[in-house]
């Protein structure tokens, strides 16, 4: 009899362990993958073009509908994992249902980091993540809303891209001195603020964020220096945390994200985790790191 095999997450860690497993050890595992969102996995790198209109939403498929079928792997989309008993051996779904397990693989991804501003709860501070993030600032964009996006690394640069093509009128607003400080030299940062202020309209460096103004709905954005930035609508993309809760919850050793060793194994040798969660050994440095690149997940899945 096929062992249970849970994925828990539906990006590109998921997608190519699936694939690995329907070409390596068909038969050997019933494979189900839950994720929370109500689609089939596709690929996150391809937001962006998607809020600029660029390509269609069918665009983004990592694999059609039809494939998972055929390699006979359940699906469970628009259902979050909310337990996990070791002891038991199962995952418990929101609704209630529970699975049982052989081996789990914890592929969940991260979440977008979203400081403790004044005003964060306001309606119309969101983040940037997923299809329905993208949606929804599409709707803003399509009237010509006033978008102040926070942030300016690549998250936030491709954010006010995707929402100066969609129409929105955009706000790129960064916390240190020039863009992508982490990647760029101060000269080719120049040159890309430069590139971006051609594309987006206004960008300000140095632009520390105090809070958020209004009622029931965002209004304006309150830097540090007193001024205040009128907004409909403010993404936060300042990066992403990994989403490790599930795990630490169930006991299983955590760090920044799941530690596990060179086979990918948490401290549960059942349980594994791959991509943006994985706290993995890096060969090269010889230490812990989380890596939440595309690439990173392609390969450990």
């Amino acid at each position: 009899m096929a062992e249970p095999l849970i994925i828990v997450g539906n990006g590109m860690a998921a997608t190519r362990l699936a694939e690995e497993l329907s070409q390596r050890a068909l038969g050997r595992y019933s494979v189900a993958v839950i994720g929370d969102e109500p689609r089939p996995a596709y690929n996150r790198v391809l937001l962006s073009p998607l809020l600029a209109g660029e390509i269609g939403e069918n665009d983004i498929d990592l694999k059609p509908p039809a494939w998972w079928r055929d390699r006979g792997i359940s699906t469970f989309y628009g259902r979050s994992v909310e337990r996990i008993d070791r002891a038991a051996r199962v995952v418990t779904l929101r609704g209630g249902s529970n699975l049982p397990y052989g081996k789990l693989v914890l592929a969940t991804g991260s979440t977008p980091l979203r400081p403790p501003f004044p005003g964060g709860a306001l309606r119309g501070v969101v983040t940037f993540r997923d299809t329905a993030d993208v949606g929804m600032m599409r709707s803003y964009a399509a009237r010509g809303a006033r978008v102040a996006v926070i942030g300016g690394g690549l998250l936030g640069l491709e954010a006010a891209h995707g929402l100066a093509r969609a129409g929105a009128e955009v706000t790129l607003l960064h916390l240190v001195d020039r863009l992508m400080e982490r990647q760029l030299d101060r000269e080719g940062a120049g040159l890309l603020a430069a590139a971006l202020a051609a594309r987006v309209g206004d960008v300000r460096l140095r632009a520390e964020t105090k809070g958020f103004r209004g009622r029931d709905h965002v209004e304006a954005v309150e830097l540090t220096d007193g001024t205040e930035i009128p907004a409909d609508l403010v993404v936060i993309a300042i990066g992403v945390v990994p989403a490790s809760a599930l795990a630490k919850d169930a006991g299983v050793k955590v760090d920044r994200g799941i530690l596990v060793d060179d086979m990918l194994a948490s401290s549960d040798p059942d349980i594994f985790a791959a991509g943006d969660v994985a706290q993995a050994r890096d060969l090269i440095l010889d230490e812990n790191r989380v890596v939440p690149i595309w690439p990173n997940a392609f390969n450990q899945g």
